[in-house]
């Protein structure tokens, strides 16, 4: 139950700012939490993923962390490569991620606000939320 309520509030929570390019742009470390809830609030579709994220000045970047459906009870770890780019949008990682358990498939993050700290971005659909925040 606690863990419903701590991803409820990532969701809601996640602020907005406008993008900008300060300190250099958005290379270097991040630590982050990408997380999924379906309107119905149905934990068969709510999972987040919390990782570690290096954006390198040559556009590749590299991630670790994990994957945590909410009716599995227990993270699987994970790892991602690909490679990111920066405009007046925003920032795009483009990639692919391995699981410890065989699981492989694509992994996009779409951050529409960026500053010096803070990368986040807060889609809302009738199906639910989709949030991304990382901060450094």
């Amino acid at each position: 139950m606690l863990a419903r309520i701590c991803f409820a509030a990532l969701l809601w929570w996640i602020p907005t700012w406008p993008v900008s390019a300060q300190g250099g742009g958005a290379a270097g470390q991040w630590r982050c939490r990408h997380a999924n809830q379906s309107v119905s609030n149905n934990r068969f579709e709510n999972w987040i993923y919390e990782f570690g994220l290096a954006l390198f000045p040559n556009g590749g970047f590299q991630a670790q962390g994990s994957y945590t459906a909410m009716t599995a009870g227990f993270s699987v770890p994970l790892v991602a490569q690909g490679r990111w780019q920066q405009s007046n949008q925003g920032v795009v990682v483009r990639g692919s991620e391995q699981r410890q358990d065989g699981t492989r498939q694509p992994l996009t993050l779409v951050f529409t606000s960026v500053t010096q700290g803070v990368m986040s971005n807060r889609f809302q659909s009738a199906q639910g939320i989709l949030a991304t925040y990382c901060s450094r």
